[in-house]
């Protein structure tokens, strides 16, 4: 989902309430991310990582 697309629907939603709960749940998604990229290209040994990009490729 894109986040211009998201503030622009918690735009047209009036109340705050439907802002925070699209908010939220953007806010967990881009946890989990991160959450994971971090997880796998950080916290990876530099050959690991060599390795990953080999297959990408």
């Amino acid at each position: 989902m894109n986040l211009s697309l998201l503030l622009m629907t918690a735009k047209k939603n009036s109340r705050k309430n439907d802002f925070k709960i699209s908010y939220n749940a953007f806010n967990r998604i881009y946890l989990l991310f991160v959450d994971f990229f971090f997880h796998f290209v950080f916290f990876d040994t530099k050959r690991e990582i060599i390795k990953k990009i080999n297959l990408l490729e």
